[in-house]
C-alpha cells in the first residue's frame, strides 16, 4: 500500500477498463499533475464530496440551518466510558467519553454542541472560561468543573444521502455516501459498516476472479448499505424534527415512543437491531 498525502486531487474519471485520477502535490504547486489509475476509485472526501460530483452521482441534501460546534473539554469527575445526550428545542447536547489526558490522567471528554447558526456564532465568541461554563451548566455539572481544551470547531449541519453509492468502477463510503445528524450519533458506526460491507465485497469478487470494478460486483455492496443505512438516515431526521417541535403533539409523540421503547423489548430489539446492522437477539421463551 502507498499512502500518498500533501495531495491535492484535480480530477477523476471512469473508463470501461478503469478508473484514473490526477492529483497536484500541494508543496509544489507548479509540477504537473500526477496521474494513477485502478480497477476501483472509492470516493470518501466528505459529504460535500468533490469526488462524488466528478462522478456525476448527485445527492440529496437537507440543510437543518444549525451548526453544530465540536471541542475537547476536560472535568473534575470521570466519566466511566458513558455518552450522553442532552435534548433541548434550542440547542442538543453530547457529551462522549474520550482517553484521559496523557499527561496528567486528567478525564477528558469531546462535547458537540448543536445550535441555530446565530446562536452558534454567539457561542463561538465566548471567551474559553465562558463557553465551558455554559457547558458545565447544560450538563448540570455531571461532570464536575470543565475547561476547555484546544479551539472550538464549527460545521453548518447539512444531511446528505447520495443517488447512488456505486457504478462501474466507483464506489461512495463514509459521509461522501451518507452525511448523517448527529443527533443520534451514528454517523461514524455506519461509515465502518459501509467499510465492512465494501470490504466483504471485493473480498468474495476477488476469491472467485470477478473484476472488482464491475458495476454488477460493486451493486450488491450498493443495495446492503442502503438497506442498513435508509431506515438510520429517516429515523435519525424524524427524531430531529421530533425533538426540536415544542407543539402539544409532538410533546406528546415523544412521551409515547420513549415509553414504548423502554416497556416493549420486541421494539426496542428491532431499533438496537437496525442501529447495528445485527438481527435481534430475541428472548428464548421459557420451557
Amino acid at each position: 500500500v502507498r499512502l500518498v498525502t500533501e495531495a491535492r486531487v484535480t480530477r477523476v474519471a471512469v473508463t470501461p477498463a478503469h478508473a484514473e485520477l490526477e492529483y497536484t502535490d500541494t508543496r509544489n504547486l507548479d509540477a504537473a499533475p500526477l496521474r494513477l489509475q485502478a480497477p476501483l476509485l472509492v470516493a470518501a472526501d466528505s459529504r460535500f464530496s468533490a469526488t462524488r460530483r466528478q462522478l456525476g452521482i448527485g445527492a440529496a441534501m437537507h440543510d437543518f440551518g444549525r451548526t453544530v460546534i465540536v471541542c475537547r473539554l476536560r472535568h473534575e469527575l470521570p466519566h466511566h466510558e458513558v455518552a450522553h445526550e442532552c435534548f433541548g428545542y434550542e440547542q442538543t447536547l453530547a457529551i462522549l467519553p474520550l482517553p484521559s489526558d496523557l499527561v496528567d490522567g486528567a478525564p477528558m471528554c469531546s462535547a458537540v454542541v448543536t445550535t441555530g447558526a446565530a446562536h452558534a456564532q454567539e457561542l463561538l465568541a465566548l471567551p474559553p472560561e465562558a463557553f465551558a461554563a455554559r457547558v458545565q451548566a447544560q450538563f448540570k455539572d455531571r461532570l464536575g468543573a470543565m475547561r476547555l481544551v484546544g479551539e472550538r470547531h464549527a460545521y453548518p449541519l447539512v444531511a446528505v444521502y447520495a443517488h447512488r453509492f456505486a457504478a462501474a468502477r466507483c464506489a461512495l463510503l463514509g459521509d461522501a455516501a451518507v452525511g448523517m445528524h448527529p443527533v443520534t450519533a451514528h454517523g461514524f458506526n455506519l461509515g465502518l459498516a459501509g467499510v465492512d460491507s465494501l470490504t466483504r465485497t471485493l473480498t468474495q469478487a476477488r476469491e472467485r476472479g470477478a473484476d472488482i470494478g464491475a458495476a454488477s460486483v460493486l451493486e450488491g455492496y450498493a443495495r446492503g448499505h442502503h438497506r442498513h443505512a435508509w431506515p438510520l438516515y429517516q429515523g435519525t431526521n424524524a427524531i430531529v424534527r421530533l425533538y426540536t417541535d415544542d407543539r402539544p403533539l409532538p410533546r406528546l409523540l415523544r412521551q409515547v415512543v420513549l415509553a414504548g421503547a423502554n416497556r416493549l423489548p420486541p421494539l426496542k430489539g428491532a431499533i438496537v437491531s437496525q442501529l447495528t446492522g445485527r438481527r435481534p437477539a430475541w428472548p428464548t421463551p421459557a420451557p
